[in-house]
């Protein structure tokens, strides 16, 4: 029976958010649809799970019955697309020593179907997704604003010339690696809006990809549904492809490439740049150098002064084609409107994942050094320190963060350049650059050192950046844009002399990194087109990723592929349903299972069950 013709059961909609969301495996799940029948919850979808691989008999068999049971469910008609992609394999080529190939058929979510199927689910859905809950002349604003202070990343671009700019949402295109299992990493492709930011790969494979994004991005920029396939393909008449073929895509809302987004490893692979950090010439975006013997003078990546002759270098997208061989462009040349400048630096990854984490450790090196941060003592001093910062941010809001240490502060070793450990995420980064820049304008005032007042103007100088970032809008003001670039080039400038003082000294404080040269970059942007950065952010896209992976984690890694993107749709639908029940008032407050085998309403065998069961949950 369709699972929505059956009484509605928080226990299955819970069992259903559990394998959705890679809380649980679908044979879990069955055995406590089991576990809930013999508890007496007389539930005709929790008996349907319970049913999954003939009752648990085969249990190999649950995850096929469950989506051939749920498929369509709450009129979802996503499925996933196979495309072929030459992959390496396990086995390798004795004669060349390389790993074999072969092709395979891969499943993806396209594009333009997951943007069609937002828009059918609820118009709040699509609001909070898509739109950011703008208004239609607001997104016309930002397109306009784009035209008059960013002509060079939107030159050109075929969408701006045939659609009303107030239904036309920009997209941002993300990609980066995750490990799914011990030593095997995955590639993720993913997309998302800019309003909603506001709240080792083969060649072949990405420029593969790359034609399929610009395929499905094309489809997207027309606002209609395809005729036929990415292979040109004729769509099966009674499937859900086929039904849909020429109708428009959300009811005259359409959307189109607005930027890509990723780490700088992303962005090496993704579009083949041969100037990148690994590289003397380490910047796509200029001619800046790593410090070498026949180094032109000023040059220099870590110059950073106003007149600094690399400033005058920027590279242009038709200056980057006409002086980079075709077998070097990115393959991302064929995606309309895709520029060099709109593939965007991400703060989170240059500045609360690289920078930031070297000011922080720096900051604190330095209060040790002054004799503010006890030598025998700075494992508790660290631990106070924490507390402190905790108990000025509080007063603000409520957050957490893991306790300094020697260790995860950079301080050992000693002799080498200190640098926050990895277990700090970008969230807590940023409380500290916070909190430190907070303590050190405390310390100066009664500690007279010009060292300690050049580093407390270098935190201050990322604190106040960051506070523009997050309290600002989509578009910042003049004033705005300039005050954001003079944070940053105080935090910079203040760094070099740090720096340039401490190195003379043979001590390892502050260390001059490449992506000190993109935070230059990411400045200069603003101030030319004042856009809030914020939205070029990857937090939303790492999110997903870490979604995507809880689900692969509880998949068999023979079907991984296909059972996470079939998972995946069950979540979505499952949520977009939610959504809709909210925005027409339905309570869909999710519930703990606990509280579902508890409160919902039901006759108890007996007080003594029922209290076992209670002594149970509750361990």
């Amino acid at each position: 029976m369709n699972y929505e013709s059956m009484p509605h059961s928080h226990a299955a909609e819970e069992l259903l958010d559990m394998i959705g969301s890679g809380k649980a495996h679908v044979a879990h799940a069955q055995n406590l649809a089991q576990a809930m029948i013999r508890d007496g919850i007389p539930k005709e979808a929790v008996s349907a799970f319970a049913s999954l691989g003939s009752f648990g008999q085969h249990p190999s068999n649950a995850e096929r019955d469950l989506h051939r049971w749920l498929k369509g469910i709450f009129g979802m008609c996503l499925e996933p697309y196979y495309i072929d992609l030459l992959l390496e394999t396990e086995d390798v080529d004795e004669d060349a020593g390389k790993p074999l190939t072969a092709t395979k058929r891969i499943p993806v979510l396209l594009p333009h179907e997951i943007f069609a199927e937002l828009h059918s689910s609820s118009a709040y859905q699509f609001g909070t997704s898509m739109l950011g809950h703008q208004t239609p002349n607001a997104i016309k604003e930002f397109w306009e604003h784009l035209q008059r202070f960013a002509p060079m990343d939107i030159k050109g671009h075929p969408a701006l010339e045939s659609c009303d700019l107030s239904e036309l949402v920009p997209l941002l295109v993300h990609f980066d690696g995750a490990e799914m299992y011990r030593n095997a990493e995955y590639n993720i492709w993913s997309f998302s809006s800019v309003f909603s930011s506001m709240l080792d790969v083969k060649d072949h494979v990405h420029t593969e990809i790359a034609k399929l994004m610009s395929w499905s991005f094309k489809i997207l920029q027309e606002g209609r549904f395809p005729d036929r396939g990415y292979y040109g393909e004729e769509l099966l008449e009674k499937s859900s492809r086929g039904k849909s073929r020429g109708l428009p895509l959300a009811g005259g809302w359409k959307a189109c490439f607005y930027g890509f987004r990723g780490d700088q490893k992303a962005r090496r692979e993704c579009h083949f740049f041969t100037r990148h950090y690994n590289c003397n010439l380490l910047c796509d975006q200029c001619v800046a150098i790593k410090p070498s013997k026949n180094m032109v003078r000023g040059m220099n990546y870590k110059n950073f002064s106003a007149n600094a002759p690399f400033l005058l270098t920027t590279i242009s997208h038709e200056t980057y084609l006409n002086t980079t061989s075709a077998s070097d462009l990115s393959p991302w040349t064929a995606m309309p409107g895709w520029r060099l400048e709109n593939t965007f630096f991400d703060w989170m990854h240059v500045v609360l994942l690289g920078v930031g984490r070297d000011a922080v450790a720096a900051a604190i090196k330095l209060m040790v050094m002054r004799g503010l941060i006890g030598w025998d003592t700075k494992r508790a001093d660290l631990k106070m320190l924490t507390l402190w910062i905790k108990k000025e941010y509080k007063s603000r809001k409520s957050f957490s963060v893991i306790s300094l240490t020697p260790a995860n502060a950079g301080l050992d070793p000693w002799t080498e350049y200190p640098e926050l450990g990895t277990i700090f995420k970008a969230a807590q980064v940023k409380i500290l650059i916070w909190g430190i820049s907070r303590k050190l304008q405390e310390v100066v005032k009664r500690v007279q050192d010009e060292d300690l007042v050049r580093m407390a103007l270098a935190m201050r100088g990322l604190s106040e950046a960051q506070s523009l970032l997050d309290n600002g809008g989509l578009k910042f003001t003049g004033s705005e844009a300039r005050k954001f670039d003079e944070m940053v080039h105080l935090h910079l400038r203040t760094w070099q002399r740090l720096a340039v003082k401490f190195e003379d000294l043979l001590i390892p404080l502050c260390n001059i990194r490449p992506k000190h040269h993109y935070l230059q970059h990411l400045a200069r942007y603003v101030l030319r087109t004042r856009i809030n950065i914020r939205i070029h952010q990857n937090f939303d896209s790492e999110s997903y990723m870490g979604k995507i992976k809880r689900i692969a984690c509880k998949c068999h890694s023979t079907s991984m592929l296909l059972r996470v993107q079939q998972r995946y749709i069950l979540y979505l639908a499952l949520l977009w349903d939610r959504a809709k029940r909210a925005s027409v008032g339905g309570d869909v407050r999710a519930k703990s299972l606990e509280d579902i085998l508890l409160l919902e309403e039901r006759k108890p065998f007996s007080s003594s069950a029922e209290n076992a069961k209670r002594r149970c949950l509750r361990g």
